[in-house]
């Protein structure tokens, strides 16, 4: 730093420069004020619905109200329902076709009809059916093989 002051006119810009870099780092060795936590926005579903809802939707669930349905109700997700249900101790109904909505969908296939057709007869998704086929030993066939 010396060399340059004396040889040459930048030699004090040099310096200031210097000293300010090292400053800038030793002040950021130093250790700061210790940040506050945010308070955290609750999106807990007991915040989004009063102590008599959350006893109506389990009420309904027991009665024999859907998930999906009570999710359109109170215009919330259908997970948000499981949970509300599963915090309050309500056993979940098992979601799915019986053995003998199987063997009607099993010869529904055989016939032709289409994996989306027989879902939207059941109320279940085209990849639901196609699970159920596989599940019972049927191959599912190419989209272009219908009979």
């Amino acid at each position: 730093m010396e060399v340059l002051q004396a040889y040459s006119s930048r030699g004090r810009h040099y310096e200031t420069r210097f000293d300010k870099i090292l400053e800038t780092t030793t002040n950021l060795a130093r250790p700061g004020k210790p940040r506050k936590p945010k308070p955290k926005s609750s999106a807990k579903i007991v915040h989004r619905l009063t102590a008599a809802d959350q006893a109506d939707i389990t009420a309904r669930y027991q009665q024999g109200w859907s998930s999906r349905q009570l999710a359109e109700t109170y215009s919330i997700s259908k997970t948000s329902i499981v949970i509300l249900l599963r915090e309050a101790g309500i056993p979940i109904r098992r979601q799915g076709l019986s053995n003998s909505e199987a063997e009607e969908i099993t010869g529904h296939y055989g016939t032709g009809a289409s994996l989306a057709a027989i879902g939207k007869a059941y109320g279940v998704s085209a990849d639901t059916v196609r699970k159920l086929l596989i599940k019972h030993g049927t191959t599912p066939r190419n989209p272009w093989d219908r009979p």
